[in-house]
């Protein structure tokens, strides 16, 4: 089997029907002590040697770097779209105007941290990286992402630079609101409106918007 990869920006949206060589590779980036950053890798599997056909292939990420511990890796899952724009109400700035599969959401890796990797199609791996604030790393700081198969042959290798910068982050101060649906988590976790576990719930996710800045 052989395995195509590009580590790219965070900013790109990767469908299905594209090839990770579509993307312009992510080399270099900069990060202050506490930020942190995120960047996607793009993996799409390609023939085993004896034409065996697979549905999917299982790989485990592998790390290298000082940074290595701080990463927190997800995979990026498609999500149906039946409406992406209104008729006649869209610019030209849109990724694309058709129905179709489209990157959403981020999910944990399945199979205790594996990769799932679907043959005949793109997939993306969102990686994050925190820098911690107490950190003394500065300066230049290389990471390598491997993907190894289950027989342990590295498949591919990606590195990336992130240029520590020696200052901490600043605390944000820029007060954002937006809204917050209560009634579609009561809906959705099927739990009583303004029940303990609804508050647990909405709780939660406060937090993880907080986190998100």
């Amino acid at each position: 089997m052989t395995v195509t990869t590009t580590l790219t920006s965070s900013l790109e949206k990767g469908f299905v029907n594209q090839n990770p060589e579509d993307f312009a590779p992510l080399t270099k980036i900069s990060a202050l002590r506490g930020e942190r950053i995120s960047m996607q890798l793009f993996i799409k599997p390609g023939k085993t040697e004896n034409g065996e056909i697979y549905s999917f292939f299982l790989l485990t990420p592998r790390l290298t770097g000082e940074l290595a511990p701080y990463v927190a890796l997800r995979e990026v899952g498609n999500v149906p779209v039946e409406t992406p724009v209104f008729t006649n109400k869209y610019d030209e700035h849109f990724i694309s105007t058709e129905p179709g599969i489209y990157p959403d959401v981020l999910k944990p890796l399945t199979y205790v941290d594996k990769v799932t990797a679907k043959a005949n199609c793109l997939n993306s791996m969102w990686i994050d990286v925190t820098i911690p604030k107490d950190t003394e790393l500065s300066g230049e700081c290389p990471l390598t992402f491997e993907l190894v198969d289950e027989a342990g042959n590295v498949m591919s290798c990606d590195s990336v630079t992130i240029d520590v910068i020696p200052a901490v982050l600043p605390e944000q101060e820029l007060i954002l609101t937006q809204w917050f649906h209560c009634d579609s988590l009561a809906n959705y976790y099927r739990v009583p409106v303004w029940s303990e576990e609804h508050w647990a719930i909405v709780e939660s996710f406060a937090r993880t918007a907080y986190k998100n800045g």
